[in-house]
């Protein structure tokens, strides 16, 4: 089975989806976007993060979709920062998984779902 290439958003909660993509099989975490790069200075800063988890990071999320064939992406931002990379995923074609909640308000969730 060829395993399912994910991009994961975010590397505060996205820690979390990086750990458990590792447990299911047929998937595959290939690379991550985080514009606070402090965010991982405590795991050793950004190569070494890469490397112990056999991914590439950018600090751009746009670069990493531009740049990487991906089957599906995890954005695992907070609902102020989702409406662009959910225009931008779904401009690309590249199926999402969101983290909750979806939307500060039902008026701007229904206009998220517009974007898909």
């Amino acid at each position: 089975m060829t395993p399912i290439r994910l991009g994961v958003v975010g590397l505060g909660l996205g820690q979390w989806i990086v750990e458990t993509a590792k447990e299911i099989e047929g998937a595959h975490v290939v690379a991550a976007a985080e514009n606070m790069p402090a965010r991982l200075d405590g795991m050793g800063g950004y190569r070494a993060y890469e490397k112990e988890n056999d991914l590439r990071i950018y600090e751009d999320a746009d670069q990493m979709m531009d740049a990487e064939s991906l089957d599906a992406i995890a954005l695992a931002v907070t609902p102020k920062h989702r409406r662009a990379l959910i225009e931008s995923a779904g401009n690309r074609g590249i199926p999402m998984l969101i983290e909750k909640p979806w939307a500060g308000t039902v008026e701007s969730g229904r206009a998220l779902v517009d974007l898909c």
